[in-house]
């Protein structure tokens, strides 16, 4: 049986397919609940009180019934969870009529320096650009795998996580983490959705063949439960229709927004993506 992550989608599309064109439910299978622009602040400057209750009601009277809020970092993955569950308490006033909000664990690619690595900044007569990463060693590493672990278990638990991620690469960003650190976090990750049978919510600018690579070197690992494929979803896609053809023959599915339609090129790509691989979401 396919986790709870692909579950809904698919349900979801059943249900679709049942209704009329006034009455259609959606999920927005990638959200940033946790931006501080939900709390009002724009640009560090506090513009307005927080509207996110006000958003998600707006959201959900146009449709949109379950979101997918993502996580970048451990904390923020600390975070998420706790939002979602103040948010399931406010629900219990036995109302249907809000948003089921779902979340991820995980570390962007461009943050794992932050929780992978330590940063020797470069001294006064240096240049800029010997700035050294130490990865952690194998004993930290090991703490973090088990952290990460731990509160995706718990998530698992209570219905309120349902994959590792956002994971992955960008190679777009190199300035905020290089490649084999953001490797090195990867790998720490892939381990996790297997240890916890959770599908992966992956980030890719840039970056394609080599995701496609190490995630191959995982497919034998992270394919459970009758799935001869990785179950889940290159986020925000902006790359090539082979690109996305090598993901999907790993079984996984293609997430667009507002980013990956932003050229002629991305359209075309989008228009060939089949149906039933295919997932939307807002990146918001």
């Amino acid at each position: 049986m396919l986790h709870r992550f692909t579950t809904i989608i698919k349900r979801q599309r059943t249900s679709i397919a049942k209704m009329s064109s006034s009455n259609l439910s959606y999920i927005d299978a990638g959200a940033n609940l946790l931006d501080s622009m939900y709390q009002g602040t724009y640009h560090s400057k506090q513009r307005h009180e927080s509207d996110l209750d006000i958003v998600l009601q707006r959201a959900y009277d146009k449709g949109v019934h379950k979101i997918v809020s993502l996580a970048g970092t451990i904390k923020e993955s600390e975070e998420l969870m706790e939002l979602i569950c103040n948010l399931d308490s406010s629900s219990d006033d036995g109302s249907d009529d809000k948003v089921q909000v779902f979340g991820t664990v995980g570390v962007h690619p461009t943050r794992c320096g932050e929780v992978f690595a330590d940063k020797l900044e470069p001294s006064a007569t240096d240049d800029e650009e010997t700035t050294t990463w130490i990865p952690k060693t194998e004993s930290q590493l090991n703490d973090i795998k088990q952290q990460l672990i731990d509160l995706s278990t718990k998530g698992k638990e209570t219905g309120n996580v349902v994959a590792i991620g956002e994971c992955g690469l960008d190679y777009a960003r190199l300035q905020f983490c290089p490649k084999d650190i953001q490797q090195l976090g990867l790998r720490t990750q892939l381990d996790v959705a297997s240890s916890t049978n959770l599908p992966l919510y992956l980030h890719n600018r840039e970056s394609g063949d080599d995701l496609y690579e190490i995630l191959s070197e995982y497919k034998d690992k992270l394919s459970t439960d009758g799935n001869e494929g990785i179950r889940g979803i290159v986020h925000s896609f902006d790359e090539s229709i082979d690109i996305a053809k090598q993901f999907m023959s790993l079984g996984l599915y293609i997430g667009i927004n507002g980013c990956s339609l932003k050229t002629e090129e991305n359209i075309n790509v989008a228009k060939q993506i089949p149906l039933d691989r295919l997932i939307l979401e807002t990146d918001w």
